[in-house]
């Protein structure tokens, strides 16, 4: 996997984590599995809170999560007020010192997996 595929990856585990698994779009549960077909109502895509084609980037700063339906229906519309409320509260999730430890915690804790009867780390 490329550097940039690894933090795109990256970037969804977490916006996924600071939007308590929810579409910043409808606010239905938002599955974040690998292998899901793209082309899926409920796939989960990146939404720009500020298009590409504006100057906007691609960091946590600048984006959400929502299904693939759900994005395209806003296509190159400016921002909802729901979009940026909900744009402000993944902002302070993730930024929150609290969070920030927590999320490091979770992301980071030793995966220990069970074969036979013994764990391995």
């Amino acid at each position: 996997m490329s550097k940039d595929a690894k933090r795109k990856v990256r970037q969804r585990q977490i916006l996924h984590w600071a939007q308590g698994g929810r579409c910043a779009g409808c606010g239905r549960p938002m599955a974040l599995k690998r292998g899901l077909p793209r082309d899926r109502s409920d796939y989960p895509t990146y939404d720009h809170i500020v298009q590409k084609s504006r100057g906007g980037g691609h960091g946590l700063i600048n984006g959400l999560l929502k299904h693939f339906a759900c994005n395209m229906r806003r296509g190159s519309d400016p921002p909802t007020g729901c979009d940026r409320i909900w744009h402000a509260l993944v902002l302070e999730r993730i930024y929150s010192p609290a969070a920030t430890a927590r999320w490091r915690l979770e992301m980071h804790r030793p995966q220990t997996f069970v074969v036979g009867r013994r764990e391995v780390d």
